[in-house]
């Protein structure tokens, strides 16, 4: 996974993908692999690509990202602006965030977009 982000990475940066394409393969990977196992509990797909597309014109423009070509998911403790943020408990099911948090807002910074929400432990507090 990780020689498979540095390849993004510098795809984008060479011009050989847009971040676009990348975003749009990932969604179809989630369309593939997620029903079964429902780690992703949120997803925006428009918001993902106009995303993307913005990104790509600002890197067309000559702007520059570390992350830029990177497509991530996060724990539903994270709130991404738009999206519910859970953290796994029903009684925060309708709990949507108003705003990116740090980490969040930081990854977005640098040009990663958010693919979705992923499913975790109530609370966060599963010992295995």
């Amino acid at each position: 996974m990780q020689s498979e982000m540095k390849d993004h990475m510098a795809d984008v940066k060479a011009g050989r993908v847009t971040v676009e394409i990348l975003a749009r393969q990932r969604l179809d990977r989630l369309a593939q692999k997620n029903p079964p196992v429902n780690a992703v509990i949120e997803c925006h797909p428009d918001e993902l690509i106009l995303q993307a597309q913005s990104l790509d014109r600002q890197l067309a423009a000559g702007k520059s990202f570390v992350l830029a070509g990177i497509v991530v998911t996060v724990k539903d403790n994270l709130d991404v602006k738009g999206m519910k943020s859970t953290a796994g408990l029903l009684k925060l099911k309708d709990n949507l965030a108003g705003s990116d948090s740090d980490v969040v807002a930081k990854l977005r910074q640098a040009g990663a977009l958010i693919l979705g929400k992923t499913n975790m432990a109530p609370a966060a507090m599963d010992v295995q």
